[in-house]
């Protein structure tokens, strides 16, 4: 399935940094939404409803970066 791990290596960790990123702006954005529709609670609710969301995003994007600086290449 979607299971990455970044690797010691400055390509890994510059592609660590973007996933994280990517994660916390869906997050907001999730949260932003859901607290425009349903007050406060909205807000938790869709911030955790991102989780989801926001893993299999952050995998897709760590798989462009890291093909892109060559993290993944051995």
């Amino acid at each position: 399935m979607f299971f990455f791990r970044l690797e010691r290596t400055p390509q890994g960790i510059c592609a660590g940094i973007v996933v994280l990123l990517s994660l916390l702006y869906v997050g907001a954005t999730f949260a932003a939404v859901g607290r425009q529709l349903a007050g406060p609670v909205g807000g938790m609710v869709g911030f955790l409803l991102a989780g989801g969301v926001s893993y299999v995003l952050g995998a897709i994007v760590y798989t462009i970066v890291a093909s892109a600086t060559g993290a993944s290449r051995r």
